[in-house]
């Protein structure tokens, strides 16, 4: 069989085939196998790769957290904290140039509740969650304060996934869904006055 290799800028950007043209054709015997040969270089030119991300992202936080809590890791890369990027990018330094987006979010699996959100603007923050620094892609809490027990009860199910648009310097763009777990935490006993 024949093996094709696709041709990919960020792989080689130029190939060098040598191209050779034989004669079978002819009535006299000293034209047939006359051949000529040449160097022929191919240079490929680069196109805008749209980003690619992680599967099963998932990120984890206290239950009745207050505003402004890191909601687990960042999504970008984060070097000093040994923390790698969610998404790459295989063109040339656009895997630092991305930029994380909330979309949407989303309460009950499968299905739709009053409590979904979907932005119309990126860069908007949603009633639970925002993110401040696109370029870091650190999901936090807003002021809207979640209960472990609280959602349980109405959704069954402890987590809510939103929907993180990953945008590249090209304006090339993905979806980037990710689960973020509610811990529950160990509440006071609340006294009921007689």
């Amino acid at each position: 069989g024949v093996s094709c290799t696709r041709l990919d800028f960020e792989t080689q950007k130029t190939y060098t085939a040598v191209i050779t043209a034989k004669d079978h054709i002819g009535s006299n015997k000293a034209d047939k196998g006359a051949s000529s040969t040449c160097l022929v270089t191919i240079n490929i030119v680069d196109e805008n790769e749209a980003p690619v991300c992680s599967v099963g992202v998932e990120r984890a936080f206290d239950e009745h957290s207050p505003p402004n809590t890191l909601v687990g890791n960042s999504l970008a890369a984060d070097v000093a904290k040994g923390i790698l990027s969610t998404c790459t990018d295989e063109d040339a330094g656009d895997t630092t140039k991305l930029k994380y987006y909330l979309k949407s979010s989303r309460f009950k699996s499968g299905q739709s509740s009053a409590d979904d959100e979907t932005l119309a603007t990126l860069g908007s923050q949603l009633r639970n969650f925002k993110i401040d620094d696109p370029l870091v892609g650190q999901i936090s809490t807003t002021e809207s304060e979640l209960n472990f027990e609280d959602l349980f009860t109405r959704f069954d199910q402890t987590w809510v996934d939103v929907v993180v648009t990953v945008v590249d310097p090209a304006s090339l763009r993905v979806d980037l869904p990710v689960r973020l777990n509610l811990n529950n935490v160990n509440d006071a006993p609340l006294l009921d006055p007689p």
